[in-house]
C-alpha cells in the first residue's frame, strides 16, 4: 500500500513517520519527499541561488524534481525498489549519498508537497494531509531556527510573511486532495493511531 502524508514544515510528519516505524516495525518502507530537493545543503545550485537571489520564496514545489519523483512513486507502486541521491538533511547528516527504498506492506512517502503534483495524487493508495494553525506553525519554526542561521529562509520575516504566504497558496491546496486530514495538534501516538486505524480498513 503507497500512502502519502503531505502538510505543511513543522506540522508533525516527521515525528509521526517515527511513531509509524515504530509501530508497524518491520511492514514499512519509507520515503522523504526532500530526497527530490534541488538546492540540497551545500550544493552548488544552492550557493548559486543563494548568491543570485532567484529565490523569493522557498515553500515551492518547482524547487523539487517532480519529474524522478513521479517515475519513482510509479516504481515503488509497482513493487520495484528506487535508488536516488540523498539530498535531505536527515539522509545527509547519515553520511550516504544514496539510499534504496524497496517497497513493503505500507510504503509511506511523507514531504510538504507529497501530492502536490495532480499526477502522483491517483498513485496513492490513501491519502493523509497533517494540518496546524498558522500561528503554531510559526512558533514551531521560529523554536526549531538556529539563532546563528544566516540563511533567508531563517529570518523571522520570511518565515512570517513569506513563508505563510507561500504555504497558503502552494501547500495547503493538498488539504482537499486528502483522503483523511489529521489535527497536527494531536499527540504523534492520537494521530499514528488514526493513521493505522485507516490503512488498516
Amino acid at each position: 500500500m503507497l500512502v502519502g502524508i503531505a502538510g505543511p514544515t513543522c506540522s508533525g510528519k516527521t515525528t509521526l513517520l517515527r511513531e509509524l516505524r515504530q509501530r508497524l516495525g518491520a511492514k514499512v518502507a519509507i520515503l522523504s519527499f526532500d530526497e527530490y530537493d534541488l538546492y540540497p545543503s551545500g550544493s552548488p545550485a544552492l550557493k548559486e541561488a543563494l548568491k543570485n537571489g532567484s529565490i523569493a520564496n522557498w515553500e515551492n514545489p518547482s524547487l523539487f524534481d517532480y519529474e524522478r519523483y513521479l517515475k519513482d512513486l510509479q516504481k515503488l507502486r509497482e513493487g520495484k525498489s528506487v535508488t536516488l541521491l540523498t539530498r535531505s538533511r536527515e539522509s545527509q547528516s547519515e553520511g550516504s549519498d544514496r539510499k534504496t527504498v524497496q517497497p513493503d506492506r505500507y510504503t509511506l512517502v511523507e514531504g510538504v508537497f507529497a501530492f502536490s503534483d495532480p499526477r502522483t495524487v491517483v498513485l496513492f493508495d490513501r491519502r493523509f494531509y497533517v494540518d496546524i494553525p498558522v500561528d503554531e506553525m510559526i512558533r514551531r519554526r521560529l523554536d526549531r531556527t538556529p539563532k546563528d542561521s544566516a540563511d533567508p529562509w531563517d529570518s523571522p520575516q520570511y518565515i512570517e510573511i513569506d513563508m505563510v504566504a507561500g504555504t497558503e497558496y502552494y501547500v495547503k491546496p493538498q488539504r482537499a486532495k486528502a483522503d483523511v486530514v489529521l489535527d497536527g495538534l494531536q499527540s504523534p501516538a492520537e494521530l499514528a493511531s488514526r493513521v493505522i486505524e485507516e490503512i488498516k480498513k
